[in-house]
């Protein structure tokens, strides 16, 4: 998996395997974060990104390695 070292490079990535981006707008519950992490994770890792919706825009992020 190729290092994302800005904000920049990761909104340009594609979601897959190796990310997932939730838009979490008023609250994300914590039961399915564990469930995306643990895909990540068993998929070879990844990133899991809170604050950015599918078409990229975004208000705050939270990424989790």
């Amino acid at each position: 998996m190729r290092d994302y070292n800005t904000i920049e490079e990761l909104l340009n990535a594609p979601e897959g395997e190796h990310f997932e981006f939730k838009e979490a707008k008023a609250s994300f519950e914590f039961d399915n974060a564990v469930k995306y992490c643990c895909a990540l994770s068993n998929c070879g890792g990844g990133k899991f990104v809170l604050g950015i919706n599918d078409r990229r825009s975004y208000t705050f992020w939270l990424i989790l390695k």
